[in-house]
C-alpha cells in the first residue's frame, strides 16, 4: 500500500538527485516526477518556439539544460525578481493534484527555502519526507547554490541524509528503497 507522499530531494549538483527520483518512480507504481524547474523548462521552450527555434534545442533534455544553462539560470532570477515564489507556487500546486490523486511525489531539485515552505502550506497535511544527498567527489556548482543549502539545512530537519561516491548508484537506489518502505510502512503495507 502507497500513500500520498511528498519527497523533496536536496544535495549539490550531480550529487544523485535524478537518480533518487528514478529509483523511487521504478518503486512506487503510479508515483510521480516534479520538479520545481519544469516550468521554467517549458516556458523556454516556449520562447525558442515564439522565436520559430522550435526543434533546434529542448530545454527539457539533459544535453541542451547544460549547454544553455545560463539561460535558464537568467530566465529563473528574472522571474524570480518578479514573483519570488512563482516555481514553488506552480510546483507545489503541481504536486498537490498527485496528492489528491492518491500518488506519491519526488521532487528532486528543492534548493530554495520558499520551496520547502511552499509545498508544506499546499500540500498540508499530506506527508513531507526530506531528503539530502551528498557526493562526496563533489561540491555545491556556484556560492548560491552553496548558501541556500546551509539555509535549507539550518530551517529544516532533514529526515533522511546519505553520502555517496561517484557511480554508487546501487546504493542511492537502496536508499530510496528505505524511503519508499518507510512511506509503505508509515500506513500499514
Amino acid at each position: 500500500m502507497k500513500s500520498p507522499t511528498v519527497i523533496l530531494v536536496t544535495g549539490y549538483a550531480r550529487a544523485g538527485k535524478d537518480t533518487f527520483a528514478a529509483a523511487v518512480l521504478d518503486l512506487i507504481p503510479g508515483a510521480r516526477k516534479v520538479a520545481f524547474a519544469d516550468e521554467l523548462k517549458a516556458a523556454s521552450n516556449l520562447f525558442l518556439e515564439r522565436l520559430g527555434l522550435h526543434g533546434k534545442a529542448d530545454l527539457t533534455t539533459d544535453q541542451d539544460k547544460t549547454r544553455f544553462r545560463d539561460f535558464l539560470v537568467a530566465g529563473g532570477k528574472m522571474a524570480r525578481a518578479i514573483e519570488k515564489d512563482v516555481f514553488a507556487r506552480i510546483a507545489a500546486q503541481t504536486a498537490f493534484h498527485h496528492l489528491l490523486a492518491g500518488r506519491v511525489v519526488v521532487m528532486p531539485d528543492w534548493r530554495y527555502r520558499n520551496e520547502l515552505e511552499a509545498v508544506q502550506t499546499k500540500c498540508a497535511p499530506y506527508r513531507i519526507i526530506t531528503v539530502k544527498l551528498h557526493r562526496f567527489d563533489s561540491g555545491p556548482a556556484n556560492d548560491e547554490e552553496y548558501l541556500h543549502l546551509r539555509e535549507i539545512e539550518s530551517i529544516c530537519r532533514l529526515d533522511r541524509e546519505a553520502a555517496f561516491k561517484s557511480g554508487e548508484t546501487g546504493r542511492i537506489r537502496d536508499l530510496a528503497l528505505e524511503v519508499c518502505s518507510d512511506i509503505q510502512d508509515a500506513y500499514g503495507a
